[in-house]
């Protein structure tokens, strides 16, 4: 408060430069901070200048680490986490978001759950997608399909899928088509979900609603991956569903329907919906309540004195 008072930086000006912030979360130039009223190129190097006079010992954490890397203090642990945990790297709705949807996209299903950041699953569910793969990839079957996904799957805050490197299908386990035809599909899902909810109303504001995870983030939190492949979470699930503690993740609390649609389907598609529910899971964990005990596993510990 007293370095924005010497530097005359008054309500208007601060509330300028959040908005410029949160509607330019990547900025990387000092360029666009002369669009806020008030603030001008004179002002600005003051800023600068106050900026770099600080005590250094206010950068000594971050000069522990890697420059892209995200540091976090968990008690008495400097932690090192992932690049690119989550993409976009700045979820700006982080205080508003009631509601989050994870969307886990398999070989021929989509499955999704919708969590409440208070620990109530109530919706949970598959549809199998199989025929609009057989259409050879036709933009208009593929776009028919993420119209019907609009339509089934609930309304939420933000959406949450797992990031894939479509660049490197290579080292792609499953068929190349397969890697296309969820490429295409997950362009059209940023698309349809960022512009209106499941009534077809226009969302208004700009803000992003759909983020990724970084690839194998759930499985490697809970313990589901042996070397790069994903293994069976349904034992995981089922722990959830009988409320056995556990301190990767806050108590979870399934709706009588949550658990019927869960459990009326087979043990492929009862599969792909786990994956769903770790996904929303760990987003939820990790980003938005940054649980200590999760973040710790995800995460690396670094010794912030030493270099």
């Amino acid at each position: 408060m007293e370095n924005t008072t010497r530097l005359h930086l008054n309500e208007k000006r601060l509330q300028g430069i959040k908005m410029l912030f949160e509607k330019h979360p990547n900025m990387k130039s000092l360029e666009p901070l002369l669009t806020v009223n008030g603030l001008g190129p004179k002002l600005l190097s003051r800023i600068c200048e106050s900026i770099i006079q600080e005590p250094a010992e206010n950068f000594q954490q971050e000069l522990s680490v890697e420059e892209d890397s995200r540091v976090v203090d968990v008690g008495s642990q400097i932690l090192k986490l992932p690049n690119n945990l989550v993409t976009p790297t700045h979820v700006t709705q982080i205080p508003f978001v009631k509601t989050v949807v994870g969307i886990h996209l398999g070989i021929n299903t989509v499955s999704w759950a919708r969590l409440h950041t208070a620990g109530e699953l109530d919706t949970w569910g598959v549809l199998d997608i199989s025929h609009c793969a057989d259409k050879k990839y036709d933009v208009h079957a593929v776009w028919d399909l993420v119209t019907l996904l609009r339509e089934e799957l609930p309304d939420g805050d933000v959406y949450i899928m797992e990031n894939n490197n479509w660049s490197n299908v290579a080292n792609v386990k499953k068929p190349i088509k397969y890697h296309i035809f969820e490429a295409m599909i997950t362009t059209s899902i940023c698309s349809v979900f960022n512009q209106a909810d499941s009534k077809n109303k226009p969302r208004h504001e700009m803000d992003n609603r759909v983020y990724f995870l970084r690839p194998f983030t759930p499985s490697r939190l809970f313990r589901k991956v042996v070397g790069s492949e994903r293994v069976s979470a349904q034992d995981v699930v089922k722990d959830m569903i009988d409320g056995i503690p556990d301190v990767r993740h806050q108590p979870i609390t399934f709706t009588p329907d949550s658990v019927e649609q869960y459990l009326l389907v087979n043990g492929s598609l009862r599969d792909t919906m786990s994956q769903a529910l770790l996904l929303v899971i760990s987003f939820t964990e990790l980003i938005l309540l940054q649980n200590p005990e999760a973040l710790s596993i995800i995460g690396k510990t670094v010794n912030a004195k030493k270099r």
